[in-house]
Protein backbone atom coordinates (compact mmCIF):
# COMPACT_ATOMS: atom_id res chain seq x y z
CA UNK A 1 0.00 0.00 0.00
CA UNK A 2 0.89 3.57 0.17
CA UNK A 3 2.80 3.48 3.46
CA UNK A 4 4.69 0.89 2.66
CA UNK A 5 3.23 -2.32 4.36
CA UNK A 6 3.24 -5.65 2.46
CA UNK A 7 0.00 -6.35 1.07
CA UNK A 8 0.88 -9.84 -0.46
CA UNK A 9 4.23 -11.05 -0.45
CA UNK A 10 5.19 -12.93 -3.77
CA UNK A 11 7.45 -15.84 -3.19
CA UNK A 12 9.53 -16.06 -6.30
CA UNK A 13 12.41 -13.64 -7.90
CA UNK A 14 11.94 -10.36 -10.06
CA UNK A 15 14.18 -9.29 -11.99
CA UNK A 16 12.41 -6.67 -13.74
CA UNK A 17 8.39 -5.72 -14.11
CA UNK A 18 6.30 -3.75 -16.11
CA UNK A 19 3.11 -2.04 -15.35
CA UNK A 20 0.34 -1.33 -17.86
CA UNK A 21 -0.68 2.29 -19.08
CA UNK A 22 -4.03 1.19 -17.61
CA UNK A 23 -3.04 0.15 -14.28
CA UNK A 24 -4.62 -3.20 -13.92
CA UNK A 25 -2.05 -5.29 -14.97
CA UNK A 26 1.33 -6.08 -13.84
CA UNK A 27 4.32 -8.37 -15.77
CA UNK A 28 6.92 -9.61 -13.47
CA UNK A 29 9.90 -11.37 -14.95
CA UNK A 30 12.47 -13.87 -12.76
CA UNK A 31 14.53 -16.37 -14.52
CA UNK A 32 13.03 -18.15 -17.21
CA UNK A 33 9.50 -17.48 -15.58
CA UNK A 34 6.89 -14.03 -17.02
CA UNK A 35 3.98 -14.08 -14.16
CA UNK A 36 1.20 -11.89 -15.16
CA UNK A 37 -0.77 -10.37 -12.43
CA UNK A 38 -4.24 -8.43 -12.27
CA UNK A 39 -3.47 -5.52 -9.30
CA UNK A 40 -7.05 -5.17 -8.73
CA UNK A 41 -7.14 -8.45 -6.75
CA UNK A 42 -3.72 -9.54 -7.21
CA UNK A 43 -4.42 -12.70 -8.50
CA UNK A 44 -1.93 -14.60 -10.90
CA UNK A 45 -3.74 -14.77 -14.78
CA UNK A 46 -1.15 -16.08 -16.73
CA UNK A 47 2.73 -17.39 -16.84
CA UNK A 48 4.73 -17.71 -19.27
CA UNK A 49 8.20 -19.30 -19.90
CA UNK A 50 10.99 -19.04 -22.01
CA UNK A 51 13.62 -21.48 -22.53
CA UNK A 52 16.82 -19.58 -21.68
CA UNK A 53 17.53 -16.85 -19.30
CA UNK A 54 15.72 -13.40 -19.82
CA UNK A 55 17.38 -10.34 -18.84
CA UNK A 56 14.87 -7.59 -19.29
CA UNK A 57 11.00 -7.14 -20.34
CA UNK A 58 8.95 -4.22 -22.05
CA UNK A 59 5.35 -3.73 -22.19
CA UNK A 60 3.06 -2.66 -25.01
CA UNK A 61 1.25 0.75 -24.50
CA UNK A 62 -1.96 -1.47 -24.78
CA UNK A 63 -0.47 -4.08 -22.74
CA UNK A 64 -1.14 -7.08 -25.17
CA UNK A 65 2.46 -7.63 -26.28
CA UNK A 66 5.71 -7.77 -24.50
CA UNK A 67 9.22 -8.03 -25.54
CA UNK A 68 11.78 -10.18 -23.65
CA UNK A 69 15.35 -9.63 -24.24
CA UNK A 70 16.64 -13.35 -23.81
CA UNK A 71 20.33 -14.67 -23.33
CA UNK A 72 21.06 -18.15 -24.56
CA UNK A 73 24.25 -20.05 -23.60
CA UNK A 74 23.87 -22.59 -26.46
CA UNK A 75 21.71 -21.37 -29.33
CA UNK A 76 23.38 -18.36 -31.38
CA UNK A 77 27.12 -17.32 -32.03
CA UNK A 78 28.57 -15.69 -28.67
CA UNK A 79 26.72 -12.51 -27.76
CA UNK A 80 24.28 -12.51 -30.22
CA UNK A 81 20.86 -12.44 -28.37
CA UNK A 82 17.27 -12.60 -29.90
CA UNK A 83 14.84 -10.76 -28.29
CA UNK A 84 11.03 -12.01 -28.57
CA UNK A 85 7.52 -10.46 -29.16
CA UNK A 86 5.52 -12.35 -26.94
CA UNK A 87 1.03 -11.99 -27.54
CA UNK A 88 -0.49 -12.20 -23.94
CA UNK A 89 -3.53 -12.53 -25.23
CA UNK A 90 -2.65 -15.93 -27.12
CA UNK A 91 0.59 -16.86 -24.76
CA UNK A 92 3.10 -17.55 -27.32
CA UNK A 93 5.67 -15.94 -29.13
CA UNK A 94 4.76 -14.26 -32.55
CA UNK A 95 8.00 -12.22 -33.13
CA UNK A 96 11.85 -12.56 -32.77
CA UNK A 97 14.59 -9.90 -33.81
CA UNK A 98 18.41 -10.41 -33.41
CA UNK A 99 21.45 -9.30 -34.52
CA UNK A 100 22.43 -7.04 -31.17
CA UNK A 101 25.18 -7.89 -29.48
CA UNK A 102 24.85 -8.67 -25.62
CA UNK A 103 27.46 -10.41 -23.40
CA UNK A 104 27.73 -8.81 -19.71
CA UNK A 105 25.66 -6.31 -19.74
CA UNK A 106 21.56 -5.69 -19.43
CA UNK A 107 20.38 -5.31 -22.38
CA UNK A 108 16.87 -3.28 -22.77
CA UNK A 109 14.46 -2.90 -25.80
CA UNK A 110 11.18 -1.31 -26.21
CA UNK A 111 8.32 -0.81 -28.40
CA UNK A 112 8.44 2.71 -30.49
CA UNK A 113 7.24 5.23 -33.14
CA UNK A 114 3.62 5.48 -35.05
CA UNK A 115 1.18 2.87 -33.15
CA UNK A 116 4.63 1.44 -31.92
CA UNK A 117 5.66 -0.36 -35.02
CA UNK A 118 9.00 -0.19 -34.11
CA UNK A 119 11.11 -2.44 -32.15
CA UNK A 120 14.38 -0.57 -30.72
CA UNK A 121 17.47 -2.52 -28.55
CA UNK A 122 20.61 -1.00 -27.10
CA UNK A 123 24.10 -3.41 -28.03
CA UNK A 124 27.01 -3.86 -26.88
CA UNK A 125 28.38 -3.46 -30.22
CA UNK A 126 27.49 0.44 -29.19
CA UNK A 127 24.68 0.56 -31.93
CA UNK A 128 21.50 0.75 -31.57
CA UNK A 129 19.35 -1.73 -33.92
CA UNK A 130 15.71 -0.78 -34.90
CA UNK A 131 13.58 -3.65 -36.09
CA UNK A 132 9.89 -3.38 -37.97
CA UNK A 133 7.75 -4.71 -35.47
CA UNK A 134 5.26 -6.59 -38.00
CA UNK A 135 7.69 -8.04 -40.66
CA UNK A 136 10.67 -8.83 -37.88
CA UNK A 137 13.29 -6.70 -40.65
CA UNK A 138 16.14 -4.66 -39.05
CA UNK A 139 15.79 -1.39 -40.95
CA UNK A 140 18.69 0.51 -39.17
CA UNK A 141 21.19 0.62 -36.99
CA UNK A 142 21.97 3.89 -35.26
CA UNK A 143 26.44 4.39 -35.11
CA UNK A 144 27.53 7.14 -32.32
CA UNK A 145 28.23 5.79 -28.69
CA UNK A 146 31.72 4.27 -28.11
CA UNK A 147 30.46 1.77 -25.26
CA UNK A 148 27.60 -0.34 -24.72
CA UNK A 149 24.36 0.74 -25.15
CA UNK A 150 22.27 -0.51 -22.22
CA UNK A 151 18.80 1.18 -21.95
CA UNK A 152 16.41 2.94 -25.19
CA UNK A 153 13.56 5.02 -24.69
CA UNK A 154 11.51 6.02 -27.45
CA UNK A 155 9.41 9.34 -26.58
CA UNK A 156 5.67 8.64 -25.88
CA UNK A 157 4.99 12.57 -26.78
CA UNK A 158 7.18 12.50 -30.18
CA UNK A 159 6.85 8.99 -32.32
CA UNK A 160 10.08 10.12 -34.43
CA UNK A 161 12.37 11.06 -31.25
CA UNK A 162 14.06 8.26 -28.81
CA UNK A 163 17.13 8.48 -26.76
CA UNK A 164 19.99 6.02 -25.29
CA UNK A 165 22.58 5.91 -22.62
CA UNK A 166 25.18 4.56 -22.86
CA UNK A 167 28.82 3.00 -21.17
CA UNK A 168 30.54 5.81 -22.45
CA UNK A 169 28.68 8.39 -20.10
CA UNK A 170 26.23 10.01 -22.27
CA UNK A 171 22.99 10.06 -23.13
CA UNK A 172 21.92 10.43 -26.76
CA UNK A 173 18.79 12.00 -28.11
CA UNK A 174 17.88 11.03 -31.74
CA UNK A 175 15.12 11.75 -34.26
CA UNK A 176 14.56 13.65 -37.40
CA UNK A 177 16.73 16.72 -38.24
CA UNK A 178 13.46 19.32 -37.13
CA UNK A 179 13.29 17.55 -33.86
CA UNK A 180 16.82 17.62 -32.03
CA UNK A 181 17.87 21.71 -32.55
CA UNK A 182 19.17 20.86 -36.24
CA UNK A 183 20.97 18.41 -36.24
CA UNK A 184 20.21 14.70 -36.04
CA UNK A 185 21.44 13.61 -32.79
CA UNK A 186 21.96 16.18 -29.41
CA UNK A 187 24.52 14.64 -27.01
CA UNK A 188 23.79 15.06 -22.83
CA UNK A 189 26.85 14.13 -20.72
CA UNK A 190 27.74 15.60 -17.10
CA UNK A 191 29.08 18.32 -18.69
CA UNK A 192 25.93 19.46 -20.56
CA UNK A 193 23.43 22.02 -19.77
Amino acid sequence: NTSGEVIRPWQFPVQDLAISADGKTLVAMGGTIIRIINLEDLSETGRLEETDGITAISLSKDGKFLLVNTISKHALPPMQREIHLWSLAEGRIVRKYSGYKQGRFVIRSCFGGWDEQFVISGSEDSKIYIWHRENGNLIQTLDGHSGPVTVVAWSPTNPTMLASASDDRTIRIWGTLEDVEGDRVRILNGNSP
